[in-house]
């Protein structure tokens, strides 16, 4: 998926999840935007995703874009996170870019 699962509240992501699960797709790959939290006391830092509650997902820096705890929530569907890098975006400095490979156990 890409800039995909930040558009799904926390709601929907899992029940998208609920559905590859059920469909039994073997890898998940997820590229996303990661934005900084805004009105957060460290909104000038980019935060770990597994610092975000998994049972609500944070608005990020962008309208409409949802930060998710992937690990748990991934986790809580069968999926074994792989692979989980955040980057610099080459070509913005408002956001980093957010790649996770996940496989199902």
């Amino acid at each position: 998926m890409i800039a995909t699962a930040v558009k799904f509240n926390n709601t929907e992501f899992r029940k998208y999840l609920e559905c590859l699960c059920e469909k039994k797709c073997n890898h998940l790959v997820f590229f996303e935007p990661w934005w900084s939290i805004p009105l957060h006391f460290r909104s000038f830092f980019f935060i770990s995703p597994n610092s975000v509650p998994s049972k609500v997902s944070w608005v990020g820096g962008h309208l409409g874009d949802y930060h998710h705890n992937y690990k748990e929530m991934l986790s809580e569907y069968g999926y074994e996170i792989k692979t989980a890098v955040i980057k610099d975006a080459p070509l913005s400095t408002r956001h980093a870019d957010l790649f996770i490979h996940a496989t199902l156990r």
